[in-house]
């Protein structure tokens, strides 16, 4: 992997991700559960488990369905190369190659080029928001502080619930059918506007 990025990134990212890849062996990486959706990791500094210093253990979702990773320290999502702990997962299951969708173009030596390709010939996507874990991270946290607005009301809350489920819904039925979301916005049925009581 440290050859593959030494090919791939610029130096200067490639020195921050071969500091994030020789502190990964010192990290312990257990299996503490699995929701619907992930399964989850905790990683600890196994080096100063005995020492006075501590260290904030953090915590790894693998996607089930996807297969993606992310963790906790939000390095990935910050700077854009994937953090230690990621990249102690990728140790532990014998993980030699960096997949794509870790690879953001904007750090590559090919940055400029119409099409970036990793070692494997898989085309790497142009741009940091292409990147499914920033989109995922994006969204979460636009729909973190929609959800603590709309709790002010029970109004607001069933309306927001209204509009997610049909918004699902469709989405469903768009990648269901075999189509690419385009047309999803358009065809949304939006429920009905809640009716809010005037203060005065």
């Amino acid at each position: 992997m440290e050859k593959q990025m030494a090919d791939i990134y610029t130096r200067t990212i490639f020195l921050k991700f071969q500091d994030e890849l020789c502190q990964c062996f010192v990290y312990v990486l257990t299996k503490k559960g699995e929701d619907e959706r992930n399964f989850i990791y905790e990683v600890k500094n196994e080096g100063l488990m005995e020492g006075n210093k501590k260290e904030k253990v953090r915590e790894l979702l693998v996607d089930k369905s996807l297969g993606l990773i992310r963790c906790s320290c939000k390095n990935f999502e910050c700077e854009g190369w994937p953090c230690r702990h990621m990249l102690s997962y990728f140790n532990r299951n014998q993980i030699l190659q960096l997949p794509s969708d870790y690879i953001l173009v904007r750090w590559t030596k090919t940055a400029r080029l119409e099409k970036v390709v990793d070692k494997g010939d898989v085309e790497v996507q142009d741009s940091c928001e292409n990147s499914l874990l920033v989109r995922r991270n994006t969204l979460c946290q636009i729909a973190n502080r929609v959800i603590d607005d709309a709790l002010a009301s029970e109004e607001y809350s069933e309306a927001l619930r209204e509009h997610l489920l049909s918004f699902h819904a469709n989405i469903k039925t768009s990648v269901g059918t075999g189509g690419s979301g385009g047309g999803v916005l358009s065809k949304i049925n939006h429920p009905r506007e809640p009716i809010y009581n005037d203060p005065s």
